[in-house]
């Protein structure tokens, strides 16, 4: 959520060419719609492991790079005994999507702690 009067941008350059695939922008702070608000989502199919860098824009210009790093989750596991009964671990893909939401909420927090320290920098 951008929580200042100024327009913000987050940039990324996912494949390292030099032009940014993510272009995420989020209008002034506005408590009547979502335009305040930026969503990146983190898609394997689109995003590989390793180090990234996101470049925050205040009203068109630079105003801080965040660097984050990436690494996917590669389950290589083996295959399971004739006798063992799968259905004792059925629960296992919720435990997974709880620790991705984790991982995802923890990512957007970052976000939001940063866009909040631009507010306060402003303001002080």
């Amino acid at each position: 959520y951008n929580t200042a009067e100024h327009n913000r941008a987050v940039l990324i350059d996912i494949d390292g060419d030099g032009l940014d695939e993510v272009n995420c922008e989020a209008g002034p702070s506005d408590s009547s719609s979502m335009e305040d608000e930026c969503w990146i989502w983190l898609d394997p199919a689109n995003w590989t492991a390793g180090v990234y860098e996101a470049k925050l824009m205040e009203n068109g210009t630079l105003w801080g790079t965040v660097e984050f790093t990436i690494v996917l989750d590669d389950h290589t596991e083996t295959l399971s005994p004739d006798d063992h009964d799968d259905h004792d671990h059925d629960e296992g893909g919720a435990e997974g999507e709880l620790l991705n939401a984790a991982v995802l909420l923890a990512g957007a927090a970052v976000f939001v702690w940063v866009i909040r320290n631009v507010k306060g920098d402003e303001e002080g």
